[in-house]
């Protein structure tokens, strides 16, 4: 018989990254796989790129949204040139219609391996690593994009080191989503 059970102990990067990215799953991957490398990126790209962040298909607002101040040529171009020659104070100012977190999104669209995914897992998990405490995501997105600039960007290219960004992002989604349920209370005091 083999009987198992989770430990609450503290441990290095290597081994937080193999155990919570075992918790990642994900059906509809395969849309990011197939589509996070494109260049040039095109309009049907970065449609499934962000249903695959959405979870499914976009509501008929986020798709109106979506295509007024993302996909529409001019925008596409833009992305495309970012992917060349990257300024982030033109990327800013070009986006600054977008929602923050679809921004930081296509950031990570643009120049995956500089710019992590940010959500309200990966929130959670990096602000209970740091301060041993759950915290959500704050809804102001001025506050949000501080946080991900200031605060979530400089935390995860320390702990990067060289594990893959993909991997190390699905760690901490899954670790952010298990802060969120019932099974927290193992950790947290």
């Amino acid at each position: 018989m083999n009987f198992i059970s989770l430990s609450n102990k503290s441990v290095n990067i290597k081994e937080f990254i193999n155990f919570w990215s075992q918790f990642y799953i994900d059906p509809g991957e395969r849309k990011y796989v197939d589509n996070i490398n494109k260049n040039p990126c095109d309009k049907d790209a970065l449609l499934a790129l962000f249903e695959w962040k959405n979870g499914s298909k976009l509501s008929k607002g986020k798709k109106k949204s979506f295509e007024a101040k993302i996909s529409i040529s001019s925008k596409l171009d833009i992305i495309n040139s970012l992917k060349s020659h990257f300024e982030l104070k033109k990327f800013l100012e070009e986006f600054k219609e977008v929602s923050t977190i679809w921004k930081i999104f296509l950031l990570h669209i643009i120049k995956p391996a500089r710019y992590p995914i940010f959500d309200q897992h990966v929130y959670r998990a990096f602000y209970y690593i740091k301060n041993f405490k759950v915290r959500e995501l704050s809804y102001d997105n001025k506050e949000k994009e501080k946080e991900y600039f200031e605060d979530y960007l400089p935390f995860f290219k320390q702990i990067q080191g060289g594990h893959p960004i993909k991997k190390l992002d699905e760690s901490l989604w899954s670790f952010g989503k298990f802060l969120k349920g019932n099974y927290r209370k193992m950790i947290v005091k």
